[in-house]
């Protein structure tokens, strides 16, 4: 939604970097939404085939989901940051 609202302000703001900045929070979005998938694919209690929970490869997946909390923690501050330029 915010990536819909930094678009369409870029026009009547006459500000197109706010279109880039609206692609970066789409491409975000997508990404947020990938590891919120891939954290469900560790025990999908809901899923109409779940599969059981693999203990070994438990570690490995979470050192993974972690870093890419970390990544796009980092995507989402220089996006802001981005953002906080562009509006300046």
């Amino acid at each position: 939604m915010y990536a819909e609202f930094l678009g369409e302000a870029a026009g009547p703001l006459g500000r197109p970097g706010l279109a880039r900045l609206a692609g970066d929070y789409r491409r975000l979005a997508a990404a947020w939404t990938a590891l919120a998938e891939a954290a469900v694919a560790v025990h999908p209690d809901d899923s109409a085939d779940p599969r059981p929970l693999d203990a070994t490869a438990l570690p490995a997946l979470l050192a993974d989901l972690h870093r890419r909390v970390l990544d796009l923690a980092e995507a989402e501050e220089a996006s802001a940051t981005a953002l906080r330029e562009e509006l300046e």
